[in-house]
């Protein structure tokens, strides 16, 4: 490949890289991106799988960022029905009027500046109301309902990385760039593969450092960038727990220091979060710790009329993101939306931070990059809001559908299997199952129903390289495993020589 030069390189695998590589590539760009460990691996996978308007914009009367935020839900719904799919969510209230009207000035506004009606809108319940007299105590009257989304980030991450791919980006996690130097008007960037010895060189003629809560550090330690930027560390943790309640509506609970804590049904768990505290230190080895752990039973055992207790946790995590740091105690409310930074200036490669942003506004945060880069390049028209992500060619209402198809052409597919299939691929689905006449064509069945079908597509077309990207970010069924059966899986990876990075990394020499 010597003498190739992209015009854009991306240094961050995570929603912001791969929203990125996605909009660039689809507007005539040629794109290399890489990570040094799997897409999506750190602050992207470890969110509150939320796609929300931004309720707590209300408060802050930051109707520009709700407004954005509410429009953006939609967007990300239409083009991944499979991965982002719609949640009633309940806003409980105390037996007081003042709270009661408030409560229904804030659901007004955020009704009325979502503009379009996909969602149902939202209205006032009292106690009888099985999800609020028989979950939350005495004290609490009611609760507004109103609609927002969950989402599979993990999943969502690799959709737009797919997507990018198949508009001729090259993806490349677990290659990591060790230093970016500006040579003329380009980049050189060197990069080392995480499994291996191998170094290789690609040429740019611009960049964008999109690692997160790393921003910082790769400005300082990698990128031959002419100043810093000033950044915030915030860690969010989360913990999942037994299952609290039998139906499907979430909570949505403010703590008494105002923020908001979320109760979310999680396959057979509850998913409660998040604890924000600011953070120091190395964000690839965040964890959860006892006071935030703490802090979110208490605030759900304050409305629950059954306390949950530290021995109820699954398990746990906590992610670290990066805001703008200008001093203040809270964050902008529109640094939700992303931060860009510039480095260049004439007759210099250009160079842009891209930070700050949350999934619900990643595809806004990468438009608006990509607009920033065609200052210097030749761009095609923003593209991404009418379109789908693999796997989402369907109406938002068509999953219980696609699922029964599934099971017609595949008799030996159970519902739950179906299901599953279909919210994880989409109309993928059937690529995985495809020739198969029973469950033996599929290969192997590791534990649960993840079969060597399915494990071969994910390292095949998702970028799988072991165990924990198959359990834990691909297919979600980590916590269905035993140590004995994720063990057995990455045997199988290591059998078939599928933990290795293929010798080739495309667009590099």
């Amino acid at each position: 490949m010597s003498g190739q030069i992209h015009d854009l390189a991306i240094i961050g695998g995570g929603i912001t890289g791969c929203s990125i590589a996605r909009d660039a590539a689809g507007r005539g760009l040629s794109v290399f991106l890489c990570d040094q460990a799997d897409l999506a691996g750190a602050g992207s996978s470890a969110s509150m799988k939320l796609v929300d308007g931004g309720l707590h914009h209300v408060d802050q009367l930051a109707l520009g960022s709700l407004r954005e935020g509410l429009k953006e839900r939609e967007v990300l719904l239409r083009s991944a029905p499979h991965l982002v799919r719609p949640l009633r969510l309940l806003l409980p209230y105390r037996n007081r009027t003042v709270h009661k009207t408030m409560l229904r000035a804030a659901m007004f506004a955020y009704d009325h500046l979502a503009g379009r009606r996909t969602f149902p809108p939202t209205r006032m319940l009292d106690r009888s109301d099985g999800a609020i007299g028989e979950v939350l105590r005495d004290e609490f009257a009611g609760a507004a309902e109103y609609s927002d989304c969950r989402v599979d980030d993990a999943r969502l991450v690799v959709a737009n990385a797919m997507d990018a791919r198949g508009r001729g980006a090259s993806i490349n996690p677990r290659l990591r760039c060790v230093i970016a130097e500006r040579d003329g008007r380009a980049w050189r960037l060197s990069l080392g593969a995480s499994d291996s010895d191998r170094r290789f060189v690609v040429r740019a003629r611009s960049l964008v450092n999109a690692t997160g809560p790393w921003t910082v550090d790769v400005l300082n330690h990698v990128i031959d960038a002419s100043r810093s930027v000033r950044v915030r560390l915030v860690k969010s943790t989360h913990v999942v727990v037994r299952r609290l309640f039998g139906h499907d509506r979430a909570y949505a609970l403010r703590a008494t220091d105002r923020r908001i804590v979320f109760v979310i049904p999680h396959g057979d768990h509850t998913l409660i979060g998040t604890a924000d505290e600011d953070f120091h230190g190395d964000p690839g080895s965040v964890e959860a710790d006892n006071v935030e752990i703490a802090y979110l039973l208490s605030t759900v055992g304050a409305y629950f009329r059954q306390p949950v207790l530290e021995d109820q946790i699954a398990w746990s995590w906590a992610g670290v993101r990066a805001i703008r740091d200008d001093g203040s105690a809270k964050p902008r409310p529109s640094d939700g939306d992303g931060i860009i930074e510039e480095d260049g200036g004439e007759g210099r490669a250009p160079l842009i931070s891209a930070y700050g942003g949350r999934i619900t506004t990643s595809r806004r945060l990468a438009e608006r990059v990509v607009d920033q880069i065609g200052k210097t390049l030749p761009v095609g028209k923003a593209w991404t809001s009418q379109a789908t992500l693999p796997g989402g060619g369907f109406e938002v209402d068509g999953m219980t559908s696609l699922a029964g198809a599934l099971k017609a052409a595949y008799p030996f597919v159970d519902d739950p299997w179906a299901r599953r299939l279909i919210g994880s691929y989409g109309t993928r689905a059937q690529s995985i199952l495809s020739g198969a006449r029973s469950p033996g064509d599929l290969g192997r069945t590791f534990g649960a129903d993840l079969t060597e079908a399915e494990a071969r597509y994910l390292v095949r077309e998702e970028w799988a390289r072991t165990a924990e990207d198959i359990l834990w970010r691909r297919s979600k069924l980590g916590a269905h495993f035993s140590a004995a059966e994720a063990a057995a899986l990455e045997d199988w990876l290591a059998e078939q020589g599928l933990g290795a990075l293929s010798a080739t990394i495309a667009g590099a020499r």
